[in-house]
């Protein structure tokens, strides 16, 4: 049996009972859905797991931002308010160097 631990707040914590499976060649275990949407968690995603003294710890993992995929989603041409074009447009007003 394996506990998965839950926290709701800093204060309160919750245990759950699973029970781990044999698949083929590996070993698995199920993951209550509340779990997963706490965590927005959902089939596919890559975790962390490490252990803590005798705990086994599952993270999500942080996703590894790539420069040239997070411009990819930029628009290619700017769109800029007025209050943009003001500020672009206005004179320095401390040691600003333009």
């Amino acid at each position: 049996m394996l506990y998965l631990e839950h926290k709701h707040s800093l204060k309160a914590t919750t245990m759950t009972i699973a029970t781990l499976r044999k698949i083929g060649g590996s070993t698995c275990i199920t993951i209550p859905k509340v779990y997963l949407d706490r965590l927005e968690l959902r089939p596919g995603a890559t975790v962390n797991i490490s252990l803590d003294d005798d705990s086994l710890r599952i993270r999500p993992q942080k996703p590894a931002y790539v420069l040239d995929e997070l411009l990819a989603g930029t628009p290619k041409t700017p769109t800029f308010t007025e209050e943009d074009h003001q500020w672009l447009d206005s004179e320095p007003e401390g040691k600003e160097v333009w």
